[in-house]
């Protein structure tokens, strides 16, 4: 088989699996478990194939270390949900009793339309809140035996032992997503309330996990997950959503092209029939395949590489490659703006700031790897 068609035989199994049908032997003859294994582990979509293979009655007749592998990703999946569940509720039992409204998003929502626990993967916990008590919300975090990763503009990321990762966000897009972040700026003034717990309207959560999904797949890609995602939610709500405010909002955005061409993936791929892609449907999938999850490192650092470039041409009459080094070494008010607040008001702190971000290239293999695809980028101008 081809990865592609590695990667159909694997939607077919989560399409029987989310419908509660039994795959079709013929079409899951002669699979190869240790590549569907090498894709969702990529894609962190392990626990559905695990759940689906064992449905199907294959994964007993596997690889023993390869089925036991399978088994740990379905069980470690359910382990952090719940862990995950049983944090969040602490969290927000705090910001309910401080009168503190907020969110839960992205897969902390999607996956409860998923049929099984921890069938569908969470790496942490995304909640918007009232940015107005960042500082309050920091100093509850960090009483409970948090550690405070990562402090952006527009969320701070927050860690415990042995799961627990909530990214906490002030704002649901950073100021370097300037059309979703425009769009979604006074969010709370649409969210319906119960108490102080907030939840989208269905069509504005929709129109959130498209921006989000594009977001990432414009910038390093995204993967897999995204089909599912979408079928998923579509399968409950599709003929219950407004799809004429759905179709203007999404104009607004920018995003009906990404939107179509998802939701119709997501329903071509999702079958129990033979699937033949047209040559772009090929094509996207092909890309989503390549990026994993998070998106590849090499897509991401052409698309920073683009958007850096384009800075420095906008800037300077006659730009250079020294130019664009210097601008990666001491970037525009935007960076700090969305990166580091600090040095964003304070101005004297960049120096050290740079200083930080180059100790922490030399300590990263990822930050390195990707600077070393952006100076080759670089040499080919």
């Amino acid at each position: 088989m081809t990865q592609q068609q590695e990667v159909l035989a694997l939607f077919y199994l989560c399409y029987c699996k989310l419908n509660h049908i039994s795959p079709d032997r013929q079409r899951t003859k002669g699979l190869d478990i240790s590549q569907l294994y090498q894709i969702s582990v990529y894609h962190d979509i392990g626990a559905i194939v695990c759940m689906a293979l064992e449905s199907a009655g294959i994964l007993d007749n596997a690889d023993p270390q390869t089925a036991k592998a399978f088994r740990n990703i379905r069980n470690k999946s359910l382990r952090k949900v719940l862990l995950l569940d049983n944090g969040r509720a602490e969290i927000f039992r705090f910001l309910d009793e401080n009168k503190i409204w907020h969110m839960p998003l992205k897969g902390v929502i999607l996956k409860d339309y998923y049929p099984e626990l921890g069938m569908r993967q969470m790496s942490d916990n995304d909640i918007l809140y009232d940015a107005a008590f960042r500082k309050t919300m920091q100093q509850y975090m960090l009483s409970q035996g948090y550690t405070l990763g990562a402090k952006k503009a527009y969320e701070d990321d927050y860690f415990k032992l042995p799961v627990y990762n909530y990214e906490m966000h002030l704002s649901l897009f950073g100021n370097n997503d300037s059309d979703f972040s425009q769009y979604f700026q006074n969010i709370e003034e649409r969210l319906i309330r119960n108490g102080y717990l907030c939840c989208f309207t269905d069509e504005d959560f929709y129109l959130y996990f498209m921006a989000h999904a594009a977001k990432h797949y414009r910038s390093g890609g995204t993967g897999l997950r995204h089909l599912l995602d979408c079928y998923v939610f579509l399968s409950k709500k599709r003929d219950t959503m407004d799809w004429n405010y759905l179709h203007c909002e999404l104009e607004k955005l920018g995003l009906v092209d990404f939107e179509r061409d998802s939701r119709l993936l997501a329903e071509k791929v999702l079958t129990d029939q033979p699937v033949t892609l047209t040559e772009p449907e090929s094509k996207m999938l092909d890309f989503l395949t390549r990026s994993g999850t998070y998106g590849a490192l090499g897509t991401y650092a052409q698309n920073e590489f683009q958007k850096t470039m384009q800075k420095v041409q906008q800037n300077d009459a006659h730009p250079s490659k020294l130019k664009y080094v210097w601008h990666r070494l001491f970037p525009d008010d935007d960076f700090y703006q969305n990166y580091s607040m600090f040095c964003y008001r304070h101005k004297w702190a960049r120096p050290f700031y740079t200083v930080y971000r180059l100790v922490r290239l030399c300590l990263t293999k990822s930050r390195r790897k990707k600077v070393r695809l952006e100076a080759k980028l670089l040499q080919k101008k």
